[in-house]
């Protein structure tokens, strides 16, 4: 794949000499400053001819040869990924490589190659996009939406090898990636490279390239539309991954304004490490706990070392995402039982699959909003066989160690009823057996609008509430938060879901139970003060923000807090809101002004 500079659009941003600026969604924090290296895949043009029926042999010779290439280079990139990032990483280049050989998908191939003579790059791209259509229209899930990009990817990597194109071109050191969008494989590749950041046209901040960037440090800004389209090699790229905005081509002023950003960013990192051993207690005594949300297993070795207490929140799907089918609970009790071995005393707080729209099981259909699907709890509930097999397997693991289990999208009590009657089964059926167990104490999400207007019921029922804040804004302001398009009406700090969240607060202390917050809201450090003044009990955040959250807690005190929360909460507008905590918060960590 070469460098190459796509055609531009008219406008303001045909001027290439002047200077640029475009707003997009940070997915990766921090600061980059480099020279632009504008990426592009190769245009794969697809030889349509029909061939002879004596040249079929030759044309699926031909595709597997490619397959056979394809597959080394997946395994490559999965030794590396798994050699910088652990298993669970890699593993979505294992799924790639199940893609690559699956007998369905090779069977079309090779019909159409034999019954309508078309060569091997037509038939790849049509049992491909066959594939890739039947997921199109609910890709708004963002689980299909990646499995579908991985297909993508899989149909890419053959065709090319089909063409016998490049992997990848070198890169200067120093760059900042400037492309339409990238895949896993493209982040992996670029990692080796020495690159500093990366501004893409589209992207996710769920995809598994926002998630491999934030696991890298490296920083990234998404949804810039009009980026690879408005700057050519080696154009100087300002990348601010805390604000989203992008200047390419800056002034002399301007630039040396971000220099100081970049190097300000630096010392508060430094700052944040300071003391994270420490328990976060803020200045009058109040204590917080702050934990990690965890995606995979290798993350837990980066916990003591940011200065965690736990984790609040253990996504399982992987487990299912990385295979396409559920895996048994013996396979579940080994890998959970080295999760909460390799987690030691720390207390694990792990959720049952959530998982979505017609992805999920052999049975499935196809919905035209996966959202507003089949999904999360209602799959448990639907097949008690794939729920008793997790919570077999947790329960059996959780022997001797400190583990919470909690549900996702519960969205009414008859729920909650439903899982505690399935969760009086499992525990007769393994007394039955006299398996070893350990009950765990059960907790639900709240993030469906519904579950908060019933939070008061649902409190007396369960034994914890966490707040899963990216859905529950979603959801309250029906605003999809994988959407380009709408991407700036979706704001966590919305006076509505300020509201629901100090609700469900206080729903869950008046009935003596804890409430922790999970969402990406927690990561937010203008939100902090506020979630100390509702009383949040835990705050758990993506791992690497830990020593920010912690240090904003033992500067500030609970009283303070709470008159925040307060004036907070009689603001009608997020406007308003946004304005009023950077505001205070430089009011109260003066040091702050240089960093929100």
């Amino acid at each position: 794949m070469q460098p190459d500079r796509p055609g531009l659009h008219p406008g303001k941003e045909n001027d290439l000499t002047a200077e640029l600026r475009l707003k997009g969604a940070p997915a990766s924090r921090g600061y980059a400053i480099g020279p632009a290296f504008l990426f592009k895949r190769d245009i794969i043009s697809i030889d349509d001819r029909k061939i002879e029926p004596s040249e079929t042999e030759e044309q699926k010779d031909k595709f597997k040869k490619s397959i056979e290439q394809s597959n080394k280079e997946l395994i490559k990139i999965s030794t590396i990924t798994n050699q910088k990032l652990g298993e669970e990483f890699s593993a979505i280049f294992d799924a790639q490589v199940m893609m690559l050989f699956d007998p369905e998908v090779t069977r079309l191939i090779h019909r159409e190659i034999d019954q309508n003579l078309l060569t091997a790059e037509a038939a790849t791209e049509k049992a491909y996009n066959l594939q890739i259509d039947l997921l199109r229209a609910a890709a708004t899930d963002p689980y299909l939406a990646q499995r579908m990009a991985d297909l993508e990817d899989v149909k890419f990597r053959i065709l090319r090898n089909l063409q016998r194109g490049k992997l990848l071109s070198h890169v200067e050191d120093s760059s900042v990636i400037v492309s339409d969008n990238l895949t896993p494989a493209d982040m992996i590749l670029f990692s080796r490279q020495n690159i500093v950041g990366i501004a893409l046209d589209f992207g996710g901040l769920t995809s598994h390239v926002a998630l491999i960037a934030r696991s890298l440090n490296i920083p990234l800004v998404i949804g810039l539309h009009k980026i690879s389209a408005s700057v050519k090699n080696g154009d100087e790229i300002i990348l601010d991954g805390i604000d989203g905005n992008v200047i390419a081509r800056p002034t002399q002023p301007v630039l040396e304004k971000y220099l100081k950003k970049k190097e300000k960013f630096r010392k508060f990192i430094a700052i944040f490490e300071t003391g994270i051993s420490e328990p976060a207690v803020t200045l009058d005594g109040k204590k917080i706990n702050v934990l990690a949300n965890i995606e995979f297993r290798d993350e837990i070795n980066d916990m003591q070392t940011c200065g965690a207490e736990g984790i609040g929140l253990y996504r399982t799907e992987h487990l299912f995402l990385s295979r396409g089918y559920f895996p048994s609970e013996d396979h579940q009790f080994k890998y959970y039982s080295s999760l909460f071995s390799q987690a030691k005393d720390w207390p694990v707080t792990i959720r049952a699959f959530d998982v979505g729209g017609d992805k999920v099981l052999e049975s499935s259909f196809h919905e035209m909003n996966p959202f507003l699907g089949w999904r999360g709890i209602r799959i448990m509930l639907d097949r008690p066989d794939i729920f008793k097999n997790q919570i077999r397997a947790i329960l059996r693991a959780s022997v001797g160690r400190q583990v919470k289990l909690m549900f996702p999208m519960v969205h009414n009590l008859t729920q909650v009823h439903q899982i505690k009657d399935l969760m009086e089964e499992v525990y007769l059926e393994l007394d039955r057996k006299e398996i070893p167990y350990q009950k765990v104490p059960v907790g639900v999400m709240i993030e469906v609008p519904s579950a908060v207007i019933m939070s008061e019921e649902i409190a007396r029922e369960v034994e914890f509430f966490s707040l899963g804040t990216n859905d529950l804004t979603q959801y309250t302001l029906a605003v999809d938060r994988g959407n380009d398009i709408i991407s700036s009406l979706y704001r966590e700090l919305e006076p509505a879901v300020l509201r629901l969240i100090n609700r469900t607060v206080l729903s869950g202390h008046q009935a003596g139970i804890p409430v922790s917050l999970c969402g990406e809201l927690g990561s937010n450090i203008l939100a902090t003060p506020l979630l100390i003044g509702m009383g949040m009990d835990d705050i758990s955040v993506v791992i690497r923000r830990v020593p920010e959250v912690k240090y904003l807690v033992k500067n500030l005190r609970m009283e303070d807090c709470i008159r925040l929360k307060d004036e907070i909460l009689a603001l009608g507008t997020v406007g308003e809101v946004e304005a009023r905590l950077k505001s205070w918060l430089t009011e109260h960590l003066p040091q702050f002004a240089g960093y929100i």
